[in-house]
Order: structure tokens, then sequence, then C-alpha cells
């Protein structure tokens, strides 16, 4: 339905041979005569929608067949596989009625199948059966089909009319065909058995047999061309090009920002580098040459502080001819010295000077006998000066780079272009791991066989983006009007995959993760509803032995709690009794094996062997049964019947408040209640005089047992007890035993353990259990005669409480405690 909104999975829950797999064959021949029946168009796309959605696909995969396998890839490929084939051949079927519908319109109304069958005989000239395939006509949408189509369109209809019929023109052509595509879509919308050749189960010559008894032999014809012709085709295929155009041109939009991302982030770190060098010339005039000059004034008997500017070095040197002297010498070797390049040259320079001073020795002795040890002293005090100032600007050099480069501009574009690169390596990868395969099967193929843990998760990673993508395309958004590409894919309204995934419970416990991880990237798209049958007392011990130390029997977490986060829908199989035994049997064995009790009787006549004279002569003939009233169609209804009414919604409201239950299993809850209204409703359960408080009652059960599953199993199954056994009772008061009497700690004696439990957390739990039964007590004085069994059997049938069966440790524990 519509209004069960995914993520939606369905757990069909019960033991080995407890009929889980006839449950689910029951749910796929019910949604396959449910696929077959008409939508109105309004119902359709418009504003009064189907309750139902409109395209159901189902999906069949046994576990157990590929147990030995990998199972993720091998359910992958399943997928895959059966849902292009059966999209493929709706597709075809209607291509084939529209072109069916088409030709005929072209031999104005005769039977065209002598001469097809002619031409099909000589298969002479194959541009004849070009009229077949699709691809012809929708060439007729093409703007230049006078000119590059109507030759090849008049060869092939030449082929069958010859000369008695003139070809229509492009425009009468055009409405041919778009009123053939009407008719087309309006069988799609009338459903039938026609339809049924969808489901991939049937072999080919049953679907063949299908198709010529609803469209006849010529429809057949059309049939097989068009399925020879794209026999490596297919819908899911299609659509997977699409999507991979799709990401082809996302990826040359990204690594055409990255290129100018990365340009500009280069722009801006060469920037930052001018910007650092410019910082560092400066600074090497003021740690460099400042010392220099400060020596040179020292030399000169001046200090450094006492020169604010040229002028005022001036008039200090005027005051002594000496110091014009020695300052003009020693300006001239240091700024020798320090002018040279490397040291080597710069103990030359100091050489030569001094090779200058001995030669005029006569002169320059008087003035560096006295100054020659200071100069030597702040000659080294300056060149130890120069190699820490060299070092310490070579620090500020990079301090300066690295803060300019942390610049907010630089840091974005830095992370702007790490985030485009895996965008872009991601989209590659999805490009690319396609690139070489033929079909979407093949890759899948190929990627198995590999079987590598790292290219596991490159069919992983695809595979999820290649689901979401199909999901993006296949379904219609919540929020706003279709898309035309869905309305066209789908004309009878929205899409459901169904997956039924059987025999679970066959698997060895990793094989059973390998699955569950699957159903749980599945169900997080809005295309698929997946089916689950599976023991779940096997499952649950299963994940809690892959996730030893994890998960714990009775613990919290457990096996069921991790199931019950997969499975939004429980139903669990239970035992069939009553008429509903004599029906399954009748069922089973066929009415055409059981002879009506009237055609009993006239064989009984029959084996009476009267004499000859007193034999009646006369022709004995069965008495049919009259056929049962047929009930009235009520599945228009439907959508009212799911609808809460306000005093339904103030009473989920309370008891979900009271019990405190999680969003999920509040969800669970409203999902559920829809199924039992719609039950209630067919079966007119709720004509039932006290139909109000066995709804409240049902509803409570349901409550408490999706917050307290580990108590709650106790008390179903005293209930259950009581109804197996109350034939057997003697006792009245036992007989007019309440609800309330098996809810009450105090008053079930399989629940006093509550009382003693040591464990911490279950004591808590215990004591939240007493106090909201007390809360929803009073609802729960209603009789177990007046609940009646089947009521309470479909209540337990749709509680998730996980049977989590006996081991006798735990009791052993019990004990000896």
């Amino acid at each position: 339905m519509r209004n069960l909104t995914p993520p939606l999975s369905v757990g069909v829950l019960g033991g080995w041979g407890s009929g889980k797999s006839f449950v689910m064959h029951l749910m796929q021949q019910y949604l396959s005569d449910r696929a077959q029946k008409p939508i109105p168009a309004k119902q359709a796309w418009g504003d009064e929608p189907s309750p139902y959605v409109g395209h159901i696909y189902q999906i069949y995969f046994n576990s157990w067949t590929y147990a030995k396998a990998d199972l993720w890839s091998s359910l992958m490929q399943t997928i895959f596989y059966e849902l292009n084939q059966q999209l493929t051949i709706e597709q075809h079927l209607r291509e084939t009625i529209a072109i069916k519908y088409a030709i005929t319109q072209l031999f104005d109304g005769t039977d065209p199948l002598p001469a097809i069958e002619a031409k099909q005989q000589e298969r002479k000239n194959l541009s004849a059966f070009e009229l077949f395939l699709p691809k012809t006509w929708q060439t007729l949408a093409d703007e230049a089909w006078e000119q590059n189509y109507r030759q090849d369109f008049q060869d092939a209809a030449q082929c069958f009319f010859g000369d008695r019929h003139k070809l229509p023109s492009h425009s009468q052509l055009q409405t041919i065909w778009q009123a053939a595509q009407d008719k087309a879509n309006a069988a799609v919308l009338a459903g039938g058995e026609l339809w049924r050749a969808v489901d991939s189960q049937l072999t080919s010559e049953a679907r063949d047999q299908l198709i010529e008894s609803n469209l006849q032999p010529l429809g057949l014809l059309i049939w097989r061309e068009i399925t020879a012709y794209s026999r490596n085709q297919g819908v899911i295929w299609q659509e997977l090009s699409d999507l991979r155009q799709r990401d082809r041109d996302e990826l040359a939009a990204i690594e055409k920002n990255l290129s100018k991302v990365e340009a500009d982030l280069e722009r801006q770190m060469k920037q930052a580098e001018l910007s650092a060098q410019q910082h560092r010339e400066g600074e090497q005039v003021n740690i460099i040459w400042q010392p220099v000059l400060n020596q040179a004034y020292r030399i000169l008997g001046i200090e450094p502080e006492k020169v604010e500017n040229v002028r005022s070095l001036l008039q200090l040197c005027r005051q002594s001819p000496k110091r014009i002297l020695l300052g003009l010498g020693a300006l001239l070797g240091l700024v020798t010295i320090g002018a040279s390049a490397v040291w080597a040259q710069r103990v030359q320079a100091f050489a030569a000077i001094a090779r200058f001073y001995i030669q005029h020795l006569f002169v320059s002795a008087p003035i560096t006998i006295g100054l020659l040890p200071k100069l030597w002293s702040l000659a080294r005090q300056y060149l130890t000066g120069v190699q820490q100032a060299q070092a310490k600007l070579e620090q500020n050099y990079q301090v300066n780079l690295q803060k300019a480069q942390n610049s907010k501009i630089i840091l974005k574009l830095v992370q702007d272009v790490e985030q485009l690169q895996l965008q872009a390596e991601q989209k590659r990868r999805q490009v690319g791991l396609l690139a070489s395969q033929s079909s979407l099967l093949d890759f899948v193929n190929n990627r198995l066989q590999e079987g590598s843990y790292e290219k596991r998760l490159g069919l992983i990673h695809q595979v999820s983006h290649d689901l979401q993508g199909l999901s993006q395309r296949l379904v219609t958004p919540q929020q706003g009007k279709p898309q035309a590409h869905i309305q066209d894919l789908f004309p009878r309204g929205p899409a459901r995959v169904v997956l039924y995934i059987d025999d679970l419970d066959r698997c060895p416990p990793d094989r059973v993760v390998d699955v569950l991880e699957a159903v749980q990237l599945l169900i997080n798209t809005p295309l698929f509803i997946v089916v689950l049958a599976l023991d779940d007392r096997y499952i649950a011990r299963a994940l809690e032995t892959a996730y030893q130390g994890v998960l714990k029997r009775r613990g919290n977490p457990s096996g069921i709690d991790y199931l019950e986060k997969i499975i939004q829908i429980p139903y669990r199989t239970r035992p069939i009794t009553g008429d509903a035994l004599k029906d399954y049997l009748r069922a089973t064995i066929g009415d055409e094996n059981i002879i009506a009790p009237e055609k009993e009787e006239t064989i009984a006549q029959t084996d009476i062997q009267l004499p000859t004279s007193e034999a009646p002569e006369q022709e004995s003939e069965p008495i049919l049964l009259e056929d049962e009233p047929e009930r009235p169609d009520s599945e228009q209804q439907l959508p009212e019947v799911v609808k809460f009414t306000t005093e339904e919604l103030d009473e989920l409201w309370n008891y979900c408040r009271e019990v405190d239950l999680s969003p999920r299993t509040a969800k669970r809850l409203i999902n559920i209640y829809k199924i039992l209204k719609i039950i209630w409703f067919r079966s007119q359960r709720d004509r039932h005089s006290q139909a109000k408080d066995i709804q409240k009652v049902i509803l409570i059960m349901l409550v408490l047992s999706g917050r307290y599953p580990i108590f709650i199993r106790d008390v179903f199954a005293e209930i259950a007890r009581f109804y197996e056994e109350r034939a057997y009772l003697r006792d009245e008061a036992l007989k007019n035993q309440t609800l309330s009497e098996y809810f009450n700690p105090a008053l079930n004696p399989s629940l006093l353990y509550l009382n003693s439990i040591k464990d911490p957390y279950l004591r808590r739990e215990a004591e939240k259990f007493k106090n909201d039964v007390n809360k929803l007590i009073k609802p729960m004085d209603l009789k177990l005669l007046d609940l009646e069994e089947s009521n309470f059997n479909l209540a337990l049938s749709f509680c998730f409480i996980g049977d989590i069966g006996y081991d006798p440790e735990d009791y052993q524990s019990l004990d000896n405690d």
C-alpha cells in the first residue's frame, strides 16, 4: 500500500517447518493478483491516488542455494538481474501492444498476418521487420524525419504493402503512433492476465503462450522480434547507463572546478611567499647592516645613540680629524668584508686590507697599533653576530611564510581542493568500475570472481551508489510532483520492488550477517521492501556468535535487539487450528479431489445391486452446490479504513506515552495497527458488541510487547496455555479469568520471579513493567473467553517478542541462585 512508507522490511518469523515459505508464497500470489487489477487513470498519478502502488516487481532469493558462495554479491546479482528482466519484459509488452496497433492501422484494418508470415518465411528482406522495432517508430519524433528516416520507413512498409498502399504522411504516422502509445498505456492501466508475463518464474514457452492468447499470433511475432533485437539490453542497464553519464558530467564539472580552485590556491601561495621575502629583505637591513654601522661609530669614538642622521654624524667627525681618517679606513674595510658573498672572499678581503696597512706602515702603524686588538675583537663579534642574525632571519622568514600561508583565504582554498579531490576520486571510481563491462550482470560477476576484500568493498560502494541512483530515478519523491520520466516508465503509479529472502536460518552465522547488512542497505532506499523468512532463535544466536562480546543472549543489546532494528513489521506464523485447518487441508488436497456430499449419496446408491426388473431407468445427475453470494467490493473503502479517528489517535498516544516507546517501535505499531484495521474491516470484527474493548486490549498488548518483550513472552505463553486447555477446565473461576490476572505480576505465578531478580538492569525493567501494567490494567478486565482465541492469536502474530528458544542453562543458573 502507498500508506506504508519505506524504509520497510517484513519479518515472517517461526521455527523450521512452521510454514514461513508458504506465507511468502501467499504474499507473492496476492501481490501478483493485485498487480493485474485495473487502475483508473485518475488513481494512477491523479489527485485521487489508489491505495496501492501501481507497479509491483517481486524477486525471490533463496539464501540456502548460495550459502557456500559470496552471499552478499549473489544477492545483489539476483536483484539487478531479476529487476532488469521484469522491467524489460513489461516495457517490451507495452511496445508490442503499441506496434501491433500501429501496424494494424497501417493496413487500414485488414489482417496483416498473412503478408507478415510470408515475409517471415522468406526472411530475405530483413528490413521488412524494422516495422516491428520501437526504434523505427521512435524516429517519427525526430524533426529531420522527412530527410533522414522516411526512405527507411518507406522501404520497410513497402515489403508488406507493396504498391497497394501509399505511405501516410509524417503527421499521420505521428498521430497513429501517439494513438498506439495511448492504447498501450490504457492496456497497462486495465491490467489483466497478460501482465502475469512479467513474472520471472515463467518459462519462455509459458510466456509465449500467455502473450499469444492475449495478443494473438501477430502480437507474438512482434514480441519475438523485439526481444531478439534487444537481447543484450534492458531497462535497468539503460537507467544505470544514464546514471553513469550523469556521473561523467558531474566528474567533468568537479575537475573543472578543481582546476580553478587549484589555480587560485597556487596564486595565493605565491603571493604569500613574495610577502614573506619582502619582509625578510626589510629585516636583513636591520639585522645585518645596523651592527656594522654601530661598530664603526664605536671605532670612531662615537656613541651610536648620538647619531641621529647623516648631519649629526658629520658634525661629530669634524670635532676630530683622527675620526675622519679612522672612519674612512674602517668603513672601507668593513664594507669590503661585509660585501663579500662568501666567507672565503671575506677572508681574502681582510688579508688585502692588512697588506695595504703594512705597505703604509709608517702612516698606519701609529694609528693601528692601538686600535688593532679592538678591531680584531669587534670583527669577531660582528662575524658571530652576522651568523646568528642569518639564522634568526631564516627562522623569521619561515614563521612569516607559515603565517601568510595560514590565512583564512588560503586555508579555505586548501580545504576546497581536498574536498574536490576526494569527490573527483570517488566519481572516477564510479565511472571507471563499469566502463569496461558490457552489462551490470557482467560487472557483478567479474567483481564476484575477483574475490579480494578491497575489490569487494568497491563492489559494495558501487552497488550502494547504483541503488541510490536507481531509487532517485524510479521513485517519486515524497514532496513535489513525479517526474515525467517516472510517469512514462510506470503508467499505473509508483513502483515498489518486493524482495523475498528465504531460508536465511539455514546459512552459517557469517553469511547471515552478510545478508542482514545487504538488507539494511536495501531498506535505506525507497524503492525496496524486503520480506525475510527466518527463525529468529537461530538468527539471534548467529548474530550473537558473529558479534561475540557485543551481543549477548538475554542481554542488552542482544541478537533479538539487532534483528528488531532491521524488521519493521513482524509476523509470526501460528499453528493452524479449528476451521482454518480444515480450509488448509481442503486447499492442499484440491477441491477437484474432494467428492461433494450429494455425489457421495449418488455413488452409494449405485453400489446397491437391484434386480433388473426393479431397477429404475433414469439418469442421475449430480447436484451442484450453489455459489455463495459474492462479497461487495470494498477495496475502494480501504483508504478511509486505515485512517485514524481522533479517539484512536488519543488512545495510541496515551499508551505510547505511558510505556515510553522508541520512535522505531512506535512507527512499527502504527503500521501494524493499520493492517489490523483492515483485517477487522474485512472480517467485520469491528461490528462485534465488544469490538472497542477488544481493540483496546490488542493495542495494549502490542504496546507492552514492543517495550517489554522479555516479560511478555511468559505472559503470552500462559494465555496460550489457557486457550489450549480451556476445554478441560472444570472450575468456573478458571474459565472466567481476565487478562488482568495474567498481566498482573502479583497474580500470575509465571511472573513471580520478577520479585527476586538480582540483575540490576532486569530489576529496573521489572519495576517499570509492573508500574506500566498497573497504569493500563483497567481495559484488561476483559475475560479471556470474551477476547476469543482468534483475536489473541492476531495480537500474538503481530507482536515482536521474539522466540529466544529454550536453554536449560538459563534455568539451572536460576535454580543455583
